[in-house]
């Protein structure tokens, strides 16, 4: 790899906020390797199709899109896979083998850059979508070990410089992206380095599966602790009575229940894009959904628009606002966040809602846990409009949200004991994600070592221990 790759690719880190000290390429590799250019490792390059919608017809195909890579495994997901219609003669053209290579042309972002590289091992028939390159693979060279090269690449971000930006998508140069030279073992050693990255990338993905699913019991574990006591209150000797609510059963007998509409005010957001003529205008910073996660916001991606002073006005989130989500997934819809005046004068989008609760009646965070818990979620799953795999709600449905409302001095104490549980599973969660993060970086600092040749595979390579066990 030349040094004005190499530094390119760590301007492009630093612009980025990415760390540069993951990106790594060695400067040095075994004497019997010999150097080659990537376009010598194929023998053949085919941009990909995207045909029209499937009929059920003789021309339906399997296609496969960037978002069918499995960007870990370096494999095509056998998951959900697109069917297009594509003519007898390009499907010929088109077609994708098992053993083949696929290389992401078009797409991208700032964060996840185009050029990821991925084997197809499918026996399905198939071909790539338009924003793909099917590379075949060149005799004497093992696709999965080139799928392993390709990942070591992308990881240093050397495909960086050979990108293009036009109107927001980004375009890989496959022709610069091949041109690249890199010292390359003979197949046998190739396939020796594979089988020995298989073994211990499976070993690092099960522990890696295994710190995940701690995670997802440990959301699951506070989802249920949420729910609990905020549809019950603290005190388990309380007195109990039916809450009117088919799934939700008792509540204290001292609770009272109304709909939302009776103890807040909900306020929609502004359409973006829409024209306001001669009139004079300012720019505001406004939330979207992607901004408005499960009990927090995110600021750190904000967009803008600019609208006349008189619906800024209107539409400005005030602290204790309870923001929630129009729409989108099943997991996502309800989903809530106190607005606590980040920022001064915020708007936000027609897809955000921004409730405002009555002080003397129901404090913000009450009503956020409220909308997390299994109570919030049930209800805006089953009144919700649903098409596949989305689902969203309205105003009117808004409203008729049955709110548990427990005196607020006790809503008090009862969102205190919650934030205080929350605190300690947040530093669990963190220890998991840091040890996630940690085997992932093990991971690709492996597979650089091995296809680099910094490791010796051919015999019993010793690598450093990997530990397994729990955070604490």
């Amino acid at each position: 790899m030349s040094a004005s790759l190499i530094q390119s690719a760590r301007r492009y880190a630093e612009h980025h906020g990415l760390e540069a000290t993951k990106l790594y390429w060695p400067d040095t590799a075994p004497s019997d390797w010999a150097t080659t250019r990537l376009k010598y490792t194929i023998r053949d390059s085919q941009n990909g199709v995207w045909g029209e919608e499937a009929d059920g017809g003789p021309d339906d195909v399997i296609c496969v899109r960037v978002a069918d890579f499995d960007r870990v495994r370096l494999r095509v997901r056998d998951d959900r896979l697109t069917v297009r219609s594509i003519p007898a003669g390009q499907r010929a053209q088109k077609a994708v083998q098992r053993g083949d290579l696929l290389l992401e042309k078009s797409g991208g972002g700032d964060l996840q850059p185009v050029g990821k590289v991925v084997l197809f091992d499918l026996a399905a028939p198939a071909v790539c979508s338009n924003f793909v390159a099917r590379l075949r693979v060149a005799a004497n060279h093992d696709a999965r070990f080139l799928a392993y090269v390709h990942h070591a690449i992308y990881c240093a971000r050397l495909n960086v410089p050979c990108i293009k930006q036009s109107t927001g998508i980004q375009n890989l140069d496959e022709d610069a992206y091949l041109a690249q030279k890199l010292p390359l073992p003979r197949l046998p050693e190739q396939q020796a380095i594979t089988a020995f990255l298989d073994r211990e990338t499976a070993k690092i993905d099960g522990l890696i599966a295994k710190r995940e699913r701690q995670s997802e019991l440990l959301a699951e574990k506070r989802t249920a602790l949420i729910s609990h006591f905020i549809t019950r209150g603290l005190d388990p000797t309380v007195t109990m009575k039916d809450s009117g609510v088919a799934w939700l059963g008792e509540i204290p007998a001292h609770w009272q229940t109304m709909p939302l509409k009776r103890c807040a005010s909900v306020q929609t957001g502004l359409a973006i894009g829409k024209k306001y003529g001669s009139q004079a205008l300012v720019t505001r910073a406004y939330l979207r959904v992607a901004n408005v996660q499960d009990g927090h916001i995110l600021l750190d991606d904000m967009a803008e628009m600019a609208v006349p002073i008189g619906e800024a006005r209107r539409h400005e989130l005030q602290p204790g606002d309870v923001l929630m989500t129009e729409g989108g997934d099943f997991d996502k819809l309800g989903r809530g966040a106190v607005w606590h005046g980040e920022l001064r004068g915020c708007l936000h989008q027609n897809h955000v809602f921004a409730v405002r609760p009555k002080p003397n009646l129901l404090l913000p965070e009450f009503l956020s846990a409220l909308m997390s818990s299994f109570h919030g979620r049930t209800y805006f799953t089953l009144t919700s409009s649903q098409s596949t795999n989305l689902a969203s709600t309205n105003t009117a449905k808004l409203g008729q949200f049955v709110v548990l409302r427990p005196p607020v001095s006790e809503q008090r104490v009862i969102m205190e004991f919650l934030q205080r549980q929350s605190a300690i599973s947040g530093r669990l969660a963190e220890r998991l994600k840091a040890a996630i993060d940690l085997l992932r970086e093990h991971r690709t600092a492996l597979i650089t070592a091995a296809v680099t040749g910094q490791i010796e595979v051919r015999g019993e390579a010793q690598i450093p221990a990997v530990s397994q066990g729990d955070p604490e």
